[in-house]
This record gives structure tokens, sequence and C-alpha cells, in this order.
């Protein structure tokens, strides 16, 4: 999962002036660059035994705080991530994972790989990195909780996300028949 916040990208992450560009040109895969980068700081720093135990602490402590709002598939400990799901907000309300990872954009939070696993229905593969600060943890923390909340009392609000981005939500089947492969200046953003 990408927890990092999209608004800032790795720039304010020590990355430095040449990081990753979500508005233009070609997309980086912002957790390889990441992890590369703290990765060999914590190995230049003389560190790198402790490396997979902060990844397991911090995945541990989201799959805590959680909890309580999202089922979790594997309950126990896990190593550097962990499976959630929206299997109850679905039923109670028709709020799927689809739409959690919509409305997250919301936040500016980056969704995390869901429908994976494919045997876990409604599948959200939470996968935090160490470089991430406890605020922006707990920040997470705090939007699914909201989101969670949002698909108990107004779920129409979380199935029509995002409401906050420059394009709303897609017609993915239309994507999917007629996939428009080129962007041409002045070209119109169809929803």
């Amino acid at each position: 999962m990408r927890i990092g916040l999209l608004r800032g990208g790795l720039q304010s992450r020590g990355v430095g002036s040449g990081g990753l560009r979500l508005a233009r040109g070609w997309f980086v895969e912002a957790t390889v660059v990441a992890n590369l980068y703290n990765d060999f700081y914590q190995i230049h720093r003389g560190a790198d035994s402790s490396l997979p135990n902060v990844r397991s602490d911090i995945a541990n402590y989201l799959k805590h705080e959680l909890s309580s709002d999202y089922e979790i598939a594997y309950p126990h400990i896990c190593q550097h991530e962990f499976v959630a799901t929206a299997r109850r907000q679905k039923e109670e309300s028709g709020v799927t994972t689809t739409d959690i990872a919509k409305r997250l954009l919301d936040f500016g939070m980056y969704a995390p790989t869901v429908y994976f696993p494919l045997i876990v229905p409604e599948a959200m593969m939470i996968e935090p990195t160490e470089t991430e600060t406890r605020e922006t943890l707990d920040y997470f923390v705090h939007v699914m909780r909201q989101i969670a909340e949002e698909a108990r009392t107004h779920p129409e609000v979380v199935k029509t996300a995002p409401h906050t981005t420059v394009v709303g939500r897609l017609d993915q089947a239309l994507a999917a028949r007629k996939p428009n492969l080129r962007w041409t200046q002045g070209q119109e953003v169809t929803h």
C-alpha cells in the first residue's frame, strides 16, 4: 500500500527535486524509489538488521487500529503487510472496496492494493513503508475510520467518490470496451 500523501510526493520524504511527479510525464512506481532510498539509508547507517522489524511493527499497528472498523482476513501477527476487507461494509450498505479506494483520494491518500489476494472478498492489502511518519499513519487510520463511519451513515458519499479530484469516477465498463490510449491537447475528459 502506498500510504503516502498525494500532495508533496517524494520530495517531502527526502528523495529530492527529481522525485515523482503525478501531474505529468511518466509514472514512476513511488514505493520502489522510496524503499530503495530508505533501505540504502538504513544500511548506510548500520541498521540493516532492523528493517524487517520496523515494517512489521508498523503493519501490526495499523492492523490493530483498523480491526474495529474493518474485518482482518488473517488475524495473526503480520510481517510487513496485512489484508483488511470491506466485506462488512458491502453487506451493511453496499459500499465496496473500490468505493473505499476512491474515497481515499478525496483525503489526498493513495489507495491500497485492492481485490488481492483474489481468495479474499473485498480485499485491501495494506503494506506500509517504514518511511511514513507516525502522523501520516495516524492520519490514514483516521481517514479509514471516517470512511467506515460514512459507509454506515451516508453510504452515497462513499459510493460516488472521488469528489475533490480533477476527474470524477470513470465508467470502468466503457473504459474497458473503448480504451482511450492517447490524449491530445484540448481533448475533453469523459466520465
